[in-house]
């Protein structure tokens, strides 16, 4: 956003700055954001159904990149710092992310990226 140039006004003249463009119709006095993270904690079998409308409502609050974290089943309830742990590649995380990138591309303003950090194949996971 360009600083406006201030002038010399005549003495007893008020400066109007330029007014700010108008927000989004529904957002009200909500804040847009160049990027955000959505960190998806529900199972996925749940989620796939309200993928469209959780992309709407991240499409008004992220105007350039939106990245996406899957941690189905993270429990966000007790005192303790959740922490993030490997999801397995299973063909149902595979399936959600080909659903979730076609769903994102409704919303041509966004640029929706998975984080892939915690998505382990079979073989890289450890022996318990």
């Amino acid at each position: 956003m360009r600083t406006p140039r201030l002038r010399a006004q005549p003495r007893g003249a008020v400066y109007q700055a330029p007014s700010p463009p108008p927000a989004p119709v529904g957002l009200g006095s909500m804040a847009v954001f160049r990027s955000g993270l959505l960190v998806l904690t529900t199972p996925l079998a749940s989620l796939a159904p309200r993928l469209a409308s959780i992309l709407t409502s991240a499409a008004r609050l992220v105007n350039h990149t939106l990245y996406v974290h899957l941690q189905p089943g993270m429990s966000l309830e007790g005192p303790a710092q959740p922490q993030s742990s490997p999801v397995q590649a299973t063909f149902e995380v595979l399936d959600f992310i080909t659903h979730l990138y076609a769903g994102a591309d409704v919303h041509r303003h966004l640029d929706v990226r998975i984080l892939l950090t915690n998505i382990r194949t079979k073989s890289t996971f450890l022996p318990p």
